[in-house]
């Protein structure tokens, strides 16, 4: 069972026609690459009981309007 996980997000742009958001497994990758990057941190709260965190993760994550949306992060 998954606990409650912190994930950073930092987009990545894979190629000029298609951005990805790359995801950290730690916050301390994610602290490292966003200050290398001069770039803010979007920390995503998750647990496998959440509702709201399932849709997110299934709905909303994976389109291009939030790789675009984010790509400031």
């Amino acid at each position: 069972m998954k606990t409650i996980a912190a994930l950073a997000a930092l987009l990545a742009v894979a190629a000029p026609a298609r951005a990805e958001v790359r995801w950290f497994k730690t916050i301390e990758e994610g602290t490292a690459a966003a200050k290398e990057l001069n770039k803010p941190l979007l920390v995503d709260f998750w647990a496998d009981w959440c509702a709201a965190c399932n849709v997110m993760e299934k709905e909303v994550y994976p389109t291009d309007e939030f790789a675009s949306a984010s790509s400031a992060f």
